[in-house]
């Protein structure tokens, strides 16, 4: 049986009680959250693998990962607007069918 202290926290979602946030894992949109005192010793394991083993400096890469989130929300929020648009002419259209066919039934 494997214990895992991590526990994977999809977006919107509430962290559980006692944990805090280690890391954003951007190519899977969640976050990663450890108990307190371990999210802070995971975050600084991670930023100095991030900064010395593989020679990026994480501030510009989590800068273009936000950039390119903050993009693909904004499409999803377009998306969702233009389907809420079609959705409310199709119900206003099928409620505007009632009424009339019930006017008709009425005279």
């Amino acid at each position: 049986m494997k214990i895992y202290l991590h526990k994977i926290v999809n977006e919107a979602e509430m962290i559980p009680r006692g944990y805090g946030l280690a890391y954003w894992e951007y190519d899977r949109n969640v976050a990663v959250v450890y108990p307190i005192p371990f999210n802070l010793v995971v975050r600084l394991i991670r930023e100095i693998y991030i900064r010395l083993v593989m020679g990026i400096c994480p501030m510009k890469t989590e800068l273009m990962f936000s950039e390119i989130r903050h993009k693909e929300y904004n499409i999803g929020y377009k998306q969702g607007l233009e389907e809420g648009k079609r959705i409310s002419k199709e119900a206003a259209q099928d409620l505007l069918d009632r009424i009339s066919h019930i006017t008709r039934i009425i005279k």
